[in-house]
């Protein structure tokens, strides 16, 4: 019942918020009635909860983000609304100091956590489906994140996610990556990059790789094509060889 009420405040808070803005400019004691609301709602609500009531207010909208997470039912405008309230009331900061400090550290924290410990449930896979498993969780965290946060919270709490879903089978993917490449999988590859790529300076030994591999391939293919055509059917055959690779880059790279 306390949630609900929490919600239904939130609701509230953000329809005087959305309404008639000239009403809102009328000022209270000399303070527009808009920062006169907000004042009251961090006061007496976000810091009060913070303060006497261990941060519930933070718990229980993470807990509600790891219901979705789990593709459970959640009360999706519930959650929207808590999450802008606390972006307006920072709305005179530069920084966004308290949703910095009360939403994104406290998120990161938990979707931490929360990966963590459901990695355990894909660990023993075998490496192909491990990486489709991943972009996957990937993809549906980027979803959520974007559906409820503010658009400054995307990208590191999704860097920490895919640092940890590389760490756990960085030296596996990399020793399956030749054979992905061997067997032309445009799949693995694809996966195999995607997951990489989310980590800083993670690509450089695919793409060692990749050089690597292509080298070698291009050698023997000039070898077999230099002792059988003559050189513009030569000239047609690199060009075409070319952009095949070329071709396969875009799906892999995109």
């Amino acid at each position: 019942r306390a949630t609900q009420t929490l919600f239904l405040l939130a609701a509230y808070l953000t329809r005087v918020l959305e309404s008639d803005n000239e009403k809102l400019d009328v000022s209270f004691h000399r303070m527009p009635l808009k920062q006169l609301f907000l004042k009251i709602w961090r006061e007496n609500v976000l810091i009060y909860a913070k303060v006497y009531s261990s941060n519930c207010i933070v718990a229980t909208l993470l807990a509600n983000i790891a219901a979705e997470r789990m593709e459970r039912a959640v009360n999706s405008q519930q959650i929207t609304l808590l999450i802008k309230s606390f972006i307006e009331c920072d709305c005179d900061s530069e920084n966004f100091s308290m949703y910095r400090d009360e939403i994104e550290r406290p998120l990161i924290e938990e979707t931490c956590a929360f990966y963590q410990e459901r990695i355990g449930c894909i660990l023993d896979l075998p490496i192909a489906k491990y990486l489709e498993r991943s972009c996957a969780m990937l993809v549906r965290e980027r979803s959520i994140l974007e559906k409820y946060f503010h658009v400054s919270s995307c990208e590191p709490t999704l860097k920490r996610v895919n640092e940890i879903l590389l760490d756990a089978k960085n030296g596996q993917i990399v020793d399956a990556f030749h054979g992905f490449l061997q067997a032309d999988s445009a799949h693995d590859l694809h996966t195999s990059y995607f997951l990489f790529r989310g980590v800083e300076g993670s690509t450089k030994v695919l793409i060692e790789i990749f050089e690597s591999f292509y080298i070698v391939k291009g050698k023997e293919c000039l070898e077999s094509l230099c002792t059988n055509l003559q050189e513009q059917q030569l000239f047609d055959a690199i060009v075409h060889q070319l952009q095949q690779i070329k071709r396969h880059n875009d799906f892999l790279l995109r």
